[in-house]
């Protein structure tokens, strides 16, 4: 085993409860046993660390409150690296990105990989920041050869070399995997919200967050609930952010509480998928979504926003459905479609679920290895 360990540093912006938190703890699992492994982070959150610490991994914690300790932040980490001699430095998330990519740069020995999650749209905004984070990535990447970027989906990859301008060469796509053996999505005292038999169930599994298209779903769970024959529409919204409240007062003004709840972050989503009798996607953007992918695990009918990264995964009318994105009308009659059984859906579950299998940790972590090794035999070969 020797022979092929890595001493690999990965970096993450917090360990809270989230999709890059939850594909990092994942990789931590398959990977530890074979490579000494460190997990850094910035934010005081810490949901992951035990479960990190239970599996031997250490954790550093790199306080970052204000912009005016970034100097004595990328000093001290920039240490850590080159005291402790790692062979990859692996971001994930932007914050994680920026200061971790700075900090590693001036180290001679290390490669750095940052993991591209999201097609993220703020990026593209014109204030100086933004272009200068924009210009941070594409001078950091394109002219660094111990730098380069995974990008979890091809629509990912495809928007940091439209819009970040980064040489095509320097990203690899690795697609996001389901952890099928998770123990944590079921729970054997689960007690589902409704009746799958009485009410049409519908769940959402997104961050509340404006991209998302939360408005757009509400909106037409409202106009589907006023036919009476149709008044049996439930939605679980299951996940957390910054409009939680919010949306919740945007429900209750709009006398939906009895149609909609809210659930909050809950870690057995497969519980919820299996429940329920379809699953929904409102977002604008993605980078890939998870959530699409265990609703085909659960052979749980899929109706999604016709984003890119959708689009990757979700073929219309053979695994699913897609409507346009911000299109209320057209969503909330896809949604009717499916309530008036005008799908096929046998066809859409068992096609979703062969689908799925391609996803595994196995075969994501095999190929992540490999990567690892193959750029850091280049290093050595030098």
């Amino acid at each position: 085993m020797k022979d092929i360990c890595l001493k690999i540093l990965y970096l993450i912006t917090a360990l809270g409860v989230g999709g890059a938190e939850n594909l990092l703890i994942d990789v931590c699992e398959s990977l530890y046993e074979s490579h000494d492994i460190t997990v850094g982070f910035f934010k005081d959150m810490r949901h992951f660390e035990p479960q990190l610490h239970q599996m031997g991994i250490d954790t550093k914690y790199f306080p970052f409150y204000k912009k005016s300790q970034l100097p004595m932040l990328l000093f001290t980490l920039r240490r850590f690296i080159k005291k402790e001699r790692f062979d990859i430095v692996h971001t994930h998330l932007p914050g994680a990105d920026f200061i971790g990519r700075l900090a590693a740069l001036t180290v001679r020995r290390v490669k750095i990989i940052s993991t591209v999650h999201n097609s993220d749209p703020w990026k593209l905004e014109k204030g100086f920041p933004y272009k200068m984070l924009r210009l941070f990535d594409y001078l950091t990447v394109n002219l660094f050869r111990k730098v380069s970027l995974l990008a979890v989906s091809q629509s990912a990859k495809d928007f940091c070399i439209k819009h970040e301008r980064i040489r095509e060469k320097k990203i690899k796509v690795l697609y996001n995997f389901i952890n099928f053996d998770n123990p944590l999505k079921e729970k054997e005292d689960f007690v589902p919200l409704f009746d799958k038999e009485k009410y049409f169930i519908i769940v959402s599994v997104a961050r509340l967050e404006p991209n998302k298209g939360h408005m757009f779903l509400f909106d037409a769970v409202d106009m589907i609930r006023q036919q009476k024959e149709l008044s049996n529409i439930r939605l679980i919204v299951m996940g957390g952010g910054s409009k939680d409240e919010e949306y919740r007062n945007y429900v209750h003004d709009k006398e939906l509480d009895e149609y909609i709840i809210f659930v909050g972050r809950q870690p057995n989503v497969y519980d919820y998928l299996k429940s329920s009798s379809l699953f929904v996607l409102a977002s604008e953007n993605e980078g890939q979504s998870i959530a699409v992918l265990e609703s085909f695990y659960c052979k749980t009918p899929v109706l999604v926003a016709d984003n890119e990264s959708n689009v990757e995964l979700l073929k219309e009318g053979a695994n699913g459905v897609l409507f346009p994105y911000g299109n209320t009308e057209d969503f909330a009659a896809k949604i009717k479609g499916f309530m008036l059984n005008k799908y096929d859906v046998k066809r859409f579950t068992h096609n979703g679920y062969e689908f799925a299998q391609i996803f595994s940790k196995h075969r994501h972590v095999v190929v992540l290895e490999g990567y690892m090794r193959s750029i850091t035999r280049k290093r050595k070969k030098k």
